[in-house]
């Protein structure tokens, strides 16, 4: 009987565990960016943007863990989104769409990082340039398979939130 007990002790602790495990725990470079995108208020300015723009390039061989992060942070926005009181849904959409558009800024950020027809030709490095845009492009590619089209249609979707909630009040 005690047998028993034990057996069925852990068989609950296994489903308990199981019904857990199926979130499973960031990259170390998702949770990094995570980290880096938190502390941004979706007003941030231009050079706190390309501070981490600059980053995601540097760490362009995480790529896949850059991609992540970018989604886990969409997911945060529009989760906090969905998740608020109905007393202030106008507002709560406004900041969702204000914190996609932040990520929006980022990402174009990060694709245009280093592209040698946008720094000046007057500079010396221009060679410089090209050598690392080819060598982000990998980061580039990833990153718009990974992560514009859900950013889009998260954006689409906040901003028909948003209308539909100024729409409602209006005639």
């Amino acid at each position: 009987m005690a047998n028993g007990n034990t057996d069925n002790g852990a068989a609950t602790a296994a489903t308990a565990t199981t019904a857990i495990a199926p979130k499973k725990q960031p990259s170390l470079y998702a949770r990094k960016l995570l980290q880096k995108l938190s502390t941004l208020h979706p007003n941030a300015s231009l050079e706190s943007r390309q501070t981490i723009a600059s980053w995601m390039v540097f760490n362009r061989k995480k790529c896949e863990g850059m991609g992540e992060g970018l989604l886990l942070s969409m997911e945060n926005a529009v989760a906090t989104g969905e998740g608020s009181s109905n007393d202030s849904s106008s507002a709560t959409a406004a900041a969702t769409t204000a914190r996609l558009m932040l990520l929006l800024k980022i990402l174009h950020q990060v694709q245009l990082s280093n592209c040698p027809t946008v720094s000046s030709a007057a500079t010396a490095g221009v060679e410089g340039d090209v050598d690392k845009w080819t060598k982000s492009s990998q980061l580039r590619t990833r990153l718009g398979e990974i992560v514009i089209l859900p950013l889009w249609k998260a954006l689409a979707s906040s901003l028909s939130n948003m209308s539909s909630t100024n729409g409602g009040d209006t005639n």
